[in-house]
């Protein structure tokens, strides 16, 4: 557990100066492209930096906890998971927790999450000696909702503005 904190922390050090460099050249971007600017916000604004820096590993934190009761749930549906609970966690934050340092690499984080779904599915199987057909489609079921609820929740952010 302590590791994921320290990972976490790792991400946020390493992440926030990059997305803060990101932002601040989105203006000269978009003009670039022959779109209309923007202002730029103020680059490393501390205030932003230390909220993350406690919200971000206690969020990691509680999202593992929830992933891993919801997957482990779905994979004793299908009949598997009979490692138990603290397998499925112990699998789930190792695999999701050395993806966090690949993410910070610009090019290659756009792999990432496929490579990490089947890592994810493919390490449940070994962890639960059992087919990873198992853990593919708990994943599957895990992924799929998400991304719906995701899809749903920005089509309804961007529709709500035409609504007034």
């Amino acid at each position: 557990m302590q590791w994921l904190l320290w990972a976490s922390v790792c991400a946020v050090l390493l992440g926030f100066p990059l997305w803060s460099l990101v932002v601040s050249l989105r203006p000269v971007l978009l003009g670039k492209f022959g779109m209309k600017e923007t202002a730029a916000p103020a680059i490393f604004n501390l205030t932003y930096f230390f909220r993350a820096l406690a919200v971000y590993p206690l969020a990691a934190f509680v999202a593992t906890f929830v992933t891993t009761f919801v997957l482990h749930g779905l994979l004793r549906l299908f009949g598997g998971g009979a490692g138990g609970w603290r397998q499925t966690f112990r699998t789930l934050a190792y695999v999701v927790g050395a993806m966090c340092f690949i993410m910070a690499l610009p090019v290659v984080s756009c792999a990432v999450p496929i490579w990490g779904f089947i890592l994810i599915f493919t390490a449940l199987g070994f962890t639960h000696r059992e087919p990873a057909w198992r853990g593919f489609l708990a994943l599957a079921l895990v992924s799929g909702i998400g991304c719906c609820g995701g899809l749903i929740t920005s089509a309804w952010s961007y529709f709500r503005n035409f609504q007034r």
